[in-house]
């Protein structure tokens, strides 16, 4: 990367991380562009030649989470191991973006991204997990499939990631595989 593209990133990464950090005490809605450039320490003219307003900015965010999980999951594998790589794509986030993640997954904007991650790999997962034909039940099925990896990871991030990968990717994967009753049983 060279000197400017580098410069480039780097400002717009203190933009993204002033925006995560001031989500965390108020709304999106009531956020402004001077409350994130002073927390960033650009001006405002600096903040709108990489973004429009707030909602590209959360939108960027948005784009890098999903070019995560897309990076991470093998489109072209069997049914099986898709499952268990897009479950694992949510845990493997890079470090670096664990805090937009959480923002997007907390937040009252976190049914915009779900829409968009839905849009993005419903087709995809339709086909590797031979989801029905019939459009009424598939719509069901990924409302399901995806609420419940949200979910399972939303709340392991606010608790600060306190159960090891693995058994937050079974507590998941046997969710889905083998239903939620059978497996509080289990327990």
């Amino acid at each position: 990367m060279n000197k400017k593209a580098q410069v480039s990133a780097n400002t717009k990464k203190s933009f993204m991380e002033a925006f995560c950090h001031i989500c965390k005490q108020k709304s999106i809605e009531n956020i402004t562009i001077q409350e994130i450039t002073r927390k960033a320490g650009y001006n405002r003219c600096t903040f709108y030649q990489y973004f429009q307003d707030i909602y590209e900015l959360l939108n960027h965010i948005e784009d890098i989470i999903i070019k995560d999980i897309e990076d991470f999951i093998q489109v072209d594998t069997s049914s099986d191991d898709f499952n268990k790589s897009f479950i694992e794509a949510f845990t493997k986030i890079k470090e670096e973006h664990i805090a937009y993640l959480e923002l997007l997954l907390n937040s009252s904007n976190n049914i915009r991204f779900i829409n968009k991650l839905k849009k993005v790999f419903t087709p995809i997962l339709i086909q590797k997990l031979n989801v029905s034909d019939n459009e009424l039940i598939s719509q069901y099925i990924v409302e399901i499939y995806f609420h419940t990896i949200l979910a399972t990871i939303a709340c392991w991030i606010e608790n600060k990631r306190n159960l090891p990968t693995d058994y937050i990717l079974s507590i998941v994967s046997n969710a889905l595989n083998k239903g939620i009753i059978s497996n509080i049983k289990r327990m």
